[in-house]
């Protein structure tokens, strides 16, 4: 598929104005992922830790 003139403008000016958007929105998730960060640095919240392959094998053991 070869396009020219008129469509290739077309395409261009679509796959921009898409990239432009993807930009914005990475900005503003950006913006957000930051400002939780720093709220949480102001908290006394434990850490999420993962929880060991076991643990859970224990734990599916007394549910059944």
């Amino acid at each position: 598929m070869r396009l020219r003139g008129r469509g290739k403008l077309v395409l261009i000016a679509s796959l921009a104005a898409e990239l432009a958007c993807s930009r914005e929105r990475e900005g503003v998730l950006r913006e957000r992922l930051q400002w939780f960060e720093a709220a949480l640095a102001d908290t006394s919240l434990p850490t999420l830790r993962l929880v060991p392959d076991q643990a859970v094998r224990r734990s599916d053991a007394r549910i059944s």
